[in-house]
C-alpha cells in the first residue's frame, strides 16, 4: 500500500510480514479488526479493499456472530 514494502506495512499494522503477505494475496482471511486498522493506518475506505460481494458476506457473518448464530 502507498509504496510501502510489505515489511513496513506489516510493522505499521502490528503484524508479521508473512501475515500481511497472506492477507494481501488472499491466502488468509482478514479480520474486521485488521480491516479497521488498515483503513485507519492508510486513510482508506473498506470498499476500496474488498469487493461488494465479500463485504456483504462479511457483514452477514458479523451480524450472525453478534446474534449468536454464526458457526464457531
Amino acid at each position: 500500500m502507498l509504496g510501502l514494502t510489505q515489511e513496513a506495512a506489516a510493522a505499521v499494522l502490528g503484524m508479521s510480514r508473512l501475515t500481511y503477505h497472506r492477507i494481501e494475496t488472499g491466502r488468509r482471511r482478514v479480520h474486521f479488526t485488521e480491516l479497521a486498522k488498515i483503513c485507519a493506518a492508510f486513510n482508506c475506505h473498506i470498499g476500496e479493499l474488498v469487493q461488494d460481494g465479500q463485504l456483504v458476506n462479511a457483514f452477514v457473518y458479523a451480524a450472525k456472530a453478534l446474534l449468536g448464530e454464526a458457526p464457531g
